[in-house]
């Protein structure tokens, strides 16, 4: 393993390079998106490289497995990419818990904006924070038209059930 400061030293050396003007050949000068695109790529093997560099005393690796590592991140396991991943939407929505994607699922279907909950689910600290941080950016309103609920929860007396999705409730109030 290369020493982090040996590492420190490159990388700040390579990120000045990219991020430095033109001054004595403004003739010949690269392009900042060129200029930066290369320091990336040199970032990228210098770390490579580093990973890669001598064996273990301890453990005799070799240092191998950064490879492997390396495609598994690119295909994901199931021939999908991780990098695919960043710019699909919804993605990553298959580790919310079921009941967080059937709120999302009963928001999506009827274009709901705002929406509020019922008590039991917001004494649930994992459905609470799940559904605000993963319905954004619809917005929780405590005096929304809507009201999430679960399934056999009385609602309040101004509100009618709309839709159900397995478990959750989705209801217009006035």
């Amino acid at each position: 393993m290369v020493p982090t400061r040996w590492l420190n030293r490159t990388t700040n050396a390579i990120i000045w390079w990219a991020d430095s003007q033109n001054t004595r050949e403004p003739s010949v000068s690269i392009g900042p998106l060129a200029r930066r695109g290369a320091a990336i790529v040199l970032l990228v093997m210098i770390v490579l490289a580093a990973r890669n560099v001598g064996e273990s005393p301890f453990t005799g690796d070799t240092g191998k497995g950064w490879w492997r590592a390396l495609i598994s991140l690119t295909s994901g396991g199931h021939g999908r990419s991780a990098f695919r991943d960043l710019v699909t939407p919804n993605s990553g929505e298959q580790v919310l818990p079921p009941l967080v994607r059937d709120m999302l699922a009963l928001l999506r279907q009827h274009g709901v904006q705002e929406y509020a909950v019922s008590p039991q689910i917001s004494t649930d600290p994992l459905l609470h924070q799940r559904i605000v941080e993963s319905a954004f950016p619809k917005m929780m309103v405590p005096t929304a038209p809507y009201l999430l609920a679960r399934v056999g929860e009385p609602l309040p007396a101004n509100c009618r059930p709309m839709a159900v999705e397995k478990g959750i409730e989705l209801a217009a109030c006035d």
